[in-house]
């Protein structure tokens, strides 16, 4: 995930509060999940983060306006 981060843009008209140095922190806390979110299991946990990271991606790489320019 940490490469999405790296690729997605910068925030011009939000410059002191950017995407990437959020997401960054809840990775270096360990959990991606917003504050007061619990997982019952390591299990489910690796699922939640896994569809978050796909999420990123979809969103850094413009699929959905690709699908809707064809």
């Amino acid at each position: 995930m940490r490469r999405a981060l790296e690729r997605w843009p910068k925030d011009a008209l939000r410059p002191d509060c950017q995407f990437q140095n959020v997401f960054a922190k809840r990775l270096e806390n360990g959990s991606i999940a917003p504050p007061g979110v619990t997982f019952g299991s390591a299990a489910a946990r690796e699922q939640a983060e896994l569809r978050q990271a796909n999420a990123l991606y979809v969103l850094l790489e413009n699929r959905f306006m690709d699908k809707v320019r064809q």
